[in-house]
């Protein structure tokens, strides 16, 4: 992906795999058998297609740049994928969009300038692992069709030591592996979710106004109160249109 050609046609033309964002180049939008949504249009899961790898910026000797966003030890990049380090690589990751499982945040003391306190409690709940492995599944059938095979694509066969007691590619080394090695990728939402005085959970009101707090909003995507099927950045702007309205609205602008 940083080879001098891709950068020089970056540079003198502004085309080329770093023209597109983060690499991704395409997406698409899976709903998976046994669904717990019934609702067809409501996607589980979004698959992002980049055209690179954990393995393309160099490794545990290069920059390094994915390996550490994802908080990946050298022992796992090693032992996963060491025999591909540095090789043409592709990828497809499966993007989990309604997770049962949630997590939260709470204030560390009464200092603004602390961080607060964030429990993620990523795939507490089964069925966000059971989901996880059905869009793997996809993924296999994906990279077997006539497409992708014209290129000779096959998946990389990662396996983990602490997966060694499953057989590889049984549902059982995947729900492992899926536990072994999940990333957060962007778009967090509902730390400061809209609702009602009397829901505990909730945190502004209908127009972003701090439940108890005087002369205090939340303009961002935290106030959603539920995922969307999508990524969050046009609802973040309509937000924030929003809001302006409000306060226009609220000093009569």
């Amino acid at each position: 992906m940083l080879s001098v050609q891709n950068t020089i046609s970056w540079l003198q033309h502004g085309d080329g795999i770093l023209s597109s964002p983060g690499g991704v180049e395409g997406i698409g939008y899976i709903k998976i058998p046994n669904s717990d949504d019934p609702d067809l249009s409501v996607p589980d899961i979004e698959l992002i297609n980049i055209g690179g790898s954990i393995v393309s910026d160099g490794g545990p000797g290069g920059s390094t740049a994915v390996r550490r966003g994802m908080r990946i030890s050298e022992s796992i990049f090693d032992e996963a994928f060491g025999s591909i380090d540095g090789k043409e690589t592709w990828s497809t990751f499966p993007m989990l969009l309604h997770p049962k499982s949630f997590g939260y945040l709470e204030l560390k003391d009464s200092n603004p300038f602390n961080h607060p306190r964030l429990y993620g409690n990523y795939l507490t709940d089964p069925r966000d692992v059971a989901t996880f492995v059905a869009a793997i599944r996809h993924v296999q059938a994906l990279t077997a069709t006539a497409p992708f095979q014209r290129y000779g694509a096959r998946i990389h066969p990662a396996k983990y030591k602490t997966c060694r007691m499953h057989t590889f590619d049984s549902d059982e080394y995947w729900e492992c592996a899926i536990r072994t090695l999940t990333a957060t990728l962007h778009h967090q939402i509902a730390t400061c979710r809209m609702g009602p005085v009397g829901d505990r959970l909730a945190v502004v009101d209908p127009e972003l106004r701090v439940h108890g707090i005087r002369r205090l909003r939340v303009v961002d995507s935290s106030v959603l109160p539920r995922t969307i099927s999508a990524h969050t950045n046009a609802p973040a702007l309509a937000i924030g249109l929003k809001a302006a309205d409000l306060i226009k609205n609220t000093w009569k602008i």
